[in-house]
C-alpha cells in the first residue's frame, strides 16, 4: 500500500479513507438490519441511530408526518439518515412536508428497496457502490489468479458447410425464438430533442434512414418473418420483450412509436414491457446525488439488470407461455446488426447445439476503446475453472488482459470485440439470473454529477451502479476437467461466433464532433452504406467506384448510396439471385423500399427511388393485424437505364435520408401492384405512381419517348419469387409466373 501512496495524490488518498470509514458504518448498519427481519425491528433499530435523532431534534414536524406513516416508509427514510444524508436528501425538509416531490421520492426508494433486495435494499446499494468506487481509486483491480485466452469460435466469415447449416437451421427454428430488446437507453450524448417542446428524447427515438432506431429492430425482424413466410408458408408472430425505462420518459416514447405505428400489424398482446427501475447516483464523497432537496439524481442501471427484471416481472414466463425456449437479444444502438446470415447463424448455432448463451463478435483492434470477449481462467488451488467472458472497455487496463494478448507482431487483438448481440436460453438464463442478480457490477467514475449539498449547487465525480448483460456468463463455468486442452467450442455452455466487422456493428451513441466522429450517426451511416455497396459489387455484381473514404465522406457526403428494406433478403445470396449486374456511377442513389424485384442489367446515372406500399402483404382491416402475403408491390428492370440530374449536393446529415433531389426516376407502388420496364432509357424527372391492383408497362418508341400503360393485375400477368432450400446449405429463388409479351 506505501507503493500505491506515493502515486496517489492527497486528495485521492483523503478520499479513500473517507470512503473506508462510510463503507465500515454501512456495513456495521447493514449488519444490524440484517440481524432482524420484521420491518418493525429494523425501524425500531434505525430510531436509536444518533444520526436520524439528530435529524429529527432540527425537524419536529418532519418527524412527527413521518412516524405516522407506514413502517415500509419510515424504514426507507430513517435508513438514509442513518447513512448521513440529511445534508443533501433532506435539505429544508421541514418546509416540504406532504408536497409532491417527497411522495416521489419514495416511490423512487421503494422501487430500489425491492429491486436490490439481494444485497440489502438501499443500505446495501449504497455499500456496493463505495466499494467499487474505493476500489476504483485505489485501482484494485487485477487478479493475479486469473489468465486470458483467445476464446474459441465458431468463424462465419467464411461461408463453410457449418456457418451455411446454421444459417438454414436458423431460420427453420424461428418458431423457437423470442427477441429482447434494450431500448432503455438515456442516449445523453445524442442530445436528441422534441423539436416541438424541446423534451429531451431516449435513443431509441433517433429517426436513422427516417426511421427511428426502435423500428429498425421491428423491420429487421418482420424480415426474418417474411424470409420464413416466403420458404414455409406460414405467418410467425415473434413475441417481443422490451426493456424500456422511466429516463426521458422512455417508456411513453417506446409505447408511443408502437401506437402510431398500429402496433407494427402486430397483436399488442406479442408485446412485453418491462421498465427497468432507476438507479441512484452517489458522488466521489459518498453521498445520494439530489437536483435539489428530496429530488434524487437518477440513471438507468445498465443493461445487466434485464435478466433479474425478466424473472421477477415474469418475463421468462411470457416466452414460455408461446412455447419458445431461446431468445435472440439486441440492443438499441446498432442499426446494422441485422445484415445478411450473422442473426440467423447465431440463431441456428445456438438451438440445435441446445447451448445456453451465445455472443457475435468481430475483429478488434489492439487497445481499442471497446469491449472484448475471452476465455477467463481462473485457477484454483486443485483446477481451474474456465468461463466465456465479456470485458468492458472500461476494466480492460484493471484487468490487465492485454498482457496475454498473443498476436504481438499484429495490430489485430486476440481477442474478439464485443456487439451486444446475443443469444440464449431461457431457462438456462434464468437459472443463471438465480446465481448472479448482477452480472458484471461496475462504477464508471469518468462522468461529473451536479448535486445540491449543504445549500450549493456543486459538480462532483459520481456513479450508479451499472452491470452488463453479456456477465451473465459469469457463472456459466466449467472447470478443467470438463474443458479440452484445445479449447473446443463444443465443450462451452457459452458459444461465439466471429462476424465480419463491417456486417456486426456500427453504432449510433453520440451527436456528430468533427473531433471525434466515430460512434455517431454519420459514421454509422457512412459503415452502412459502405457495406450495402460491397455486398451490391460483389454479390450483385455491380461495377461502380470504390467508395470514398470516411474523410472524404465527412467533407463532402457519399460517394454513392445504397438503401434498401431488410425484406429484399435479408440474405445477401437471396438478394443476389434478385439484383444481377449493373452499374451504379459516381454520384447516383439507389433506394429501394421493397422486397420483390426482379433487377437485371440496370445502368444507374443519378437517382432510383422505389417505394412499396406493401411490402410483405396486407393490414386485416377488422384485427389491424398485418397479413403475409404475396400480393405485394413488385418491380422489374431488365436492361433499364436510369439517367438524371440526382441528388442536390449536400455534406450534412445524409443519415436521415432525407435528400432533396433535382431528379430522379421514383416508382411508387400502392398495395397490390407492380411495373415492368425492358431495354428503356428513362432520362430526365419521372414520377410514376401505380394504383393498387394494377400494372404498369413502360414501354419507348424509337424517340426515345417514354409511355406508362395501366392494365389490371390478374394470375395471367402476375409473378413472384418461390423460395427453396437446397441441401440445408442454401436458398435458391425461382421467378413463378407469365412473362409480359
Amino acid at each position: 500500500m506505501q507503493s500505491l501512496k506515493g502515486r496517489m495524490t492527497s486528495c485521492q488518498i483523503d478520499r479513500i479513507a473517507l470512503l473506508d470509514q462510510k463503507i465500515r458504518d454501512a456495513k456495521r448498519l447493514l449488519d444490524d438490519l440484517k440481524a432482524h427481519e420484521s420491518i418493525e425491528k429494523k425501524v425500531e433499530i434505525l430510531l436509536t441511530r444518533p444520526l436520524c435523532n439528530l435529524f429529527f431534534e432540527k425537524n419536529p414536524r418532519f418527524k412527527k408526518m413521518l412516524l405516522s406513516s407506514s413502517f415500509d416508509e419510515q424504514y426507507l427514510i430513517l435508513a438514509l439518515l442513518a447513512l448521513g444524508q440529511e445534508h443533501t436528501i433532506f435539505q429544508e425538509a421541514e418546509n416540504l412536508v406532504n408536497k409532491p416531490c417527497y411522495s416521489q421520492l419514495i416511490k423512487h426508494l421503494t422501487e430500489n428497496e425491492k429491486f436490490y433486495e439481494f444485497l440489502g435494499g438501499i443500505v446495501g446499494y449504497h455499500l456496493k457502490v463505495l466499494q467499487l468506487m474505493r476500489k476504483e481509486l485505489a485501482k484494485e483491480h487485477c487478479q493475479v489468479n486469473e489468465k486470458f485466452h483467445a476464446p474459441p469460435s465458431l468463424d462465419m466469415r467464411h461461408q463453410t458447410d457449418q456457418v451455411s447449416t446454421s444459417t438454414i437451421d436458423g431460420i427453420r427454428l424461428l418458431d423457437s425464438i423470442g427477441e429482447i430488446y434494450v431500448v432503455g437507453g438515456a442516449g445523453d450524448r445524442l442530445h436528441l430533442e422534441n423539436p416541438k417542446d424541446k423534451r429531451p428524447l431516449p435513443a431509441a427515438c433517433l429517426r436513422f434512414c427516417n426511421k427511428t432506431l426502435f423500428e429498425w429492430l421491428i423491420q429487421d425482424l418482420q424480415a426474418r418473418e417474411y424470409l420464413y413466410y416466403n420458404l414455409f408458408h406460414r405467418r410467425l408472430t415473434t413475441p417481443i420483450l422490451l426493456m424500456t425505462s422511466k429516463e426521458k420518459r422512455n417508456d411513453e416514447e417506446i409505447e408511443a412509436i408502437c401506437e402510431n405505428n398500429a402496433w407494427f400489424g402486430r397483436p399488442k398482446e406479442s408485446f412485453f414491457l418491462l421498465v427497468q427501475p432507476l438507479a441512484p447516483v452517489i458522488d466521489i464523497e459518498g453521498d445520494w446525488a439530489a437536483t435539489k432537496p428530496f429530488e434524487l439524481v437518477l440513471k438507468p442501471g445498465g443493461h445487466g439488470v434485464i435478466w433479474k427484471l425478466a424473472k421477477d416481472l415474469h418475463g421468462f414466463d411470457f416466452f414460455r407461455k408461446q412455447s419458445r425456449e431461446f431468445t435472440l437479444i439486441r440492443q438499441i444502438n446498432n442499426p446494422i446488426a441485422g445484415q445478411d446470415n450473422g442473426l440467423l447463424t447465431l440463431i441456428g448455432f445456438g438451438t440445435k447445439n441446445k447451448k445456453t448463451f451465445g455472443i457475435i463478435a468481430c475483429p478488434r483492434m489492439k487497445h481499442a476503446s471497446e469491449g472484448m470477449i475471452v476465455c477467463q481462467e481462473t485457477m484454483k488451488e486443485a483446477y481451474s475453472t474456465y468461463a466465456i467472458a465479456n470485458i468492458e472497455y472500461t476494466e480492460i487496463s484493471k484487468v490487465r488482459v492485454e498482457q496475454f494478448d498473443d498476436q504481438a507482431r499484429n495490430e489485430e487483438s486476440a481477442f474478439p470485440a464485443n456487439t451486444n448481440i446475443l443469444f440464449a436460453n431461457i431457462d438456462s438464463l434464468e437459472r443463471a439470473s438465480d446465481k448472479l442478480p448482477l452480472p458484471g457490477a461496475i462504477v464508471n467514475m469518468k462522468q461529473s454529477v451536479h448535486t445540491y449539498k449543504n445549500g450549493v449547487m456543486m459538480t462532483l465525480q459520481g456513479a450508479r451502479l451499472e452491470s452488463t448483460m453479456q456477465n451473465i456468463t459469469d457463472v456459466l463455468t466449467l472447470d478443467s476437467r470438463q474443458v479440452h486442452k484445445t479449447f473446443r467450442i463444443e465443450d462451452f455452455p457459452t458459444f461465439v461466433l466471429l462476424a465480419d466487422r463491417e456486417k456486426t456493428i456500427s453504432v449510433a451513441k453520440k451527436a456528430f464532433d468533427l473531433k471525434s466522429p466515430k460512434e455517431t450517426p454519420e459514421s454509422c451511416f457512412y459503415d452502412l452504406i459502405m457495406c450495402n455497396l460491397k455486398m451490391l459489387a460483389f454479390t450483385c455484381k455491380f461495377s461502380m467506384d470504390p467508395f470514398c473514404s470516411f474523410e472524404e465522406y465527412l467533407k463532402n457526403g457519399p460517394s454513392m448510396i445504397f438503401l434498401y428494406h431488410p425484406a429484399l433478403g435479408p440474405l445477401y445470396s437471396i438478394i443476389g439471385q434478385k439484383i444481377m449486374r449493373g452499374r451504379l456511377q459516381k454520384g447516383s442513389e439507389l433506394l429501394l423500399d421493397i422486397a420483390h424485384v426482379h433487377i437485371l442489367d440496370l445502368d444507374l446515372e443519378g437517382s432510383l427511388v422505389v417505394k412499396a406500399h406493401s411490402i410483405f402483404g396486407v393490414v386485416d382491416q377488422n384485427t389491424n393485424l398485418l397479413q403475409y402475403a404475396d400480393s405485394v408491390g413488385k418491380v422489374e428492370l431488365i436492361n433499364v437505364k436510369v439517367k438524371n440530374k440526382g441528388l442536390i449536393s449536400s455534406t450534412k446529415e445524409y443519415w436521415k435520408n432525407e435528400q432533396k433531389r433535382h431528379e430522379s426516376l421514383h416508382i411508387e407502388l400502392m398495395g397490390n401492384s407492380q411495373l415492368y420496364a425492358e431495354n428503356i432509357c428513362f432520362d430526365g424527372n419521372f414520377d410514376i405512381v401505380v394504383p393498387d391492383g394494377m400494372k404498369a408497362y413502360a414501354s419507348q418508341d424509337k424517340n426515345g419517348v417514354i409511355r406508362i400503360d395501366m392494365k389490371p393485375l390478374h394470375a395471367g400477368n402476375d409473378w413472384k419469387w418461390l423460395y427453396e432450400i437446397k441441401d440445408n446449405t442454401s436458398i435458391a429463388l425461382k421467378k413463378e409466373g407469365i412473362k409480359p409479351s
